[in-house]
C-alpha cells in the first residue's frame, strides 16, 4: 500500500477523480454520503486510473458558497419555507438541486479545505476540522465495485490529508 500526505498531490488526485464527474445522489444517516459517478459509462473516461463511482463523505462542518455565509443561507432559506430549519434539510435541499450536475472544478487547499465547483455556479465546501469525528472528509470507491483500483483519499479531524492506493494500480 503507497501513502501520501503532500496536500499538492492529494489536491491532484482528487481533482482527477472527481471533476467532470456528476452527482448522482446522495444519503443521510448521521451525516451525508455523495455518491459520484462517471456521466453514462465507463466507456467515457477509458483512461481514468480511478475507479467510476466515488463516494464522499462529509462529517465535518459544510455548506454551499462560503463558510461566511452558509449560515444566513440556511436562515434566509427558513424565512421562505415559513419554518425554522436545521442546517442538514437546508444542505438536502442544495443536494437535491445538484443531482445530475457536473464537478466542474476541485480544490484541496493547502490547510486541506475542500471546495466543489458544479456547472451551476454552486460551491460546496467542506471545512477541514471536526470535533466530533476521526475525519472531516473521505473518498473512497464503493466496497460492491468490482476490479481492483483500490485508493482511498481522506482528511483527518486535524486537517491533515492522506491518499492510500494499491502499489498495483497506476496512480503513482
Amino acid at each position: 500500500m503507497k501513502k501520501t500526505n503532500s496536500v499538492e498531490v492529494v489536491n491532484d488526485l482528487v481533482s482527477e477523480w472527481l471533476q467532470g464527474r456528476i452527482l448522482a445522489a446522495f444519503e443521510f444517516a448521521a451525516g451525508f454520503r455523495l455518491r459520484i459517478e462517471t456521466i453514462g459509462s465507463a466507456e467515457l473516461m477509458p483512461t481514468s486510473k480511478f475507479p467510476e463511482i466515488a463516494i464522499l463523505d462529509l462529517k465535518s462542518d459544510w455548506g454551499f458558497g462560503s463558510p461566511d455565509l452558509w449560515g444566513s443561507t440556511v436562515e434566509r432559506i427558513s424565512v421562505t419555507v415559513g419554518t425554522e430549519l436545521l442546517e442538514e434539510p437546508t444542505q438536502a435541499f442544495c443536494l437535491m438541486r445538484l443531482i445530475g450536475h457536473m464537478i466542474v472544478e476541485v480544490n484541496v487547499a493547502l490547510d486541506a479545505f475542500l471546495s466543489l465547483v458544479f456547472d451551476t455556479g454552486d460551491i460546496l465546501f467542506v471545512k477541514p476540522f471536526t470535533n466530533v469525528w476521526d475525519e472531516s472528509w473521505l473518498i473512497y470507491p464503493p466496497p460492491d465495485l468490482p476490479g481492483d483500483q483500490m485508493v482511498s483519499i481522506l482528511c483527518d479531524a486535524h486537517g491533515v490529508v492522506s491518499a492510500y492506493w494499491r502499489e498495483a494500480s497506476n496512480l503513482s
